[in-house]
């Protein structure tokens, strides 16, 4: 695992390469997963920042989307009762 950059070290944040991220993937998950960052360099530029997703953005983008999924007083649909999908439907 890289630990820094050619700019200097970043503290509490794991640094790793494109390829240690592919090589290690399940490792670093694991990392993000018990609530740690971890930026993503090609070379020593860095490109990107794999972080946990914050309990509450979870639960916003989750009600989102169910509120785009159903219209007002819609019941709930089992999905075996779907005979064919709806032409008019625009996301």
């Amino acid at each position: 695992m890289t630990q820094s950059l050619a700019r200097g070290h970043i503290p509490d944040m794991n640094v790793a390469t494109v390829e240690e991220l592919q090589a290690h993937l399940e490792s670093y998950l694991a990392e993000v997963a018990c609530g740690r960052e971890v930026l993503i360099s090609r070379g020593t530029q860095p490109i990107a920042r794999l972080a946990p997703v914050e309990d509450a953005t979870w639960r916003s983008l989750s009600a989102e989307g169910l509120a785009g999924a159903y219209g007002e007083g819609e019941p709930d649909y089992r999905s075996v009762l779907l005979k064919e999908t709806n032409p008019e439907y625009r996301p």
